[in-house]
């Protein structure tokens, strides 16, 4: 039997490139498994369509700005309707490696309205 919290829970780790967000998120969810709590690890950009388009475009040649943060809420919407909302409905925890900060973070360096993001 899994342990469910009203409402769910959702936990986002942030920080900057190589701070250990991935090892501390995975460990979370790993912790959360075996204590028989409900619990889904997610990260962003996603392996969904518009995520994948993301990364391509970062190891391939960055997008513009505006395509950037027009794919990362196309991603985002999706992450939301297909594993975060339905997950947080059931009672279960989700653990997220990065989050909407991320994007205001890293494309607010590059010139993005921030509290738009936000």
């Amino acid at each position: 039997m899994k342990f469910l919290i009203p409402n769910g829970l959702l936990v986002a780790v942030e920080g900057i490139d190589g701070a250990g967000k991935t090892s501390v998120s995975a460990l979370l969810a790993q912790w959360c498994g075996e204590r028989g709590i409900a619990c889904t690890y997610s990260k962003e950009p996603t392996g969904l369509k518009w995520g994948q388009e993301l990364r391509r475009s970062a190891k391939e040649g960055r997008l513009t700005m505006e395509e950037e943060l027009r794919l990362f809420e196309l991603d985002r919407r999706e992450h939301i309707s297909r594993a975060i909302q339905p997950a947080l409905d059931a009672g279960g925890i989700v653990i997220l490696d990065r989050y909407y900060w991320s994007t205001a973070a890293y494309q607010g360096a590059r010139g993005a309205d921030v509290a738009k993001i936000m």
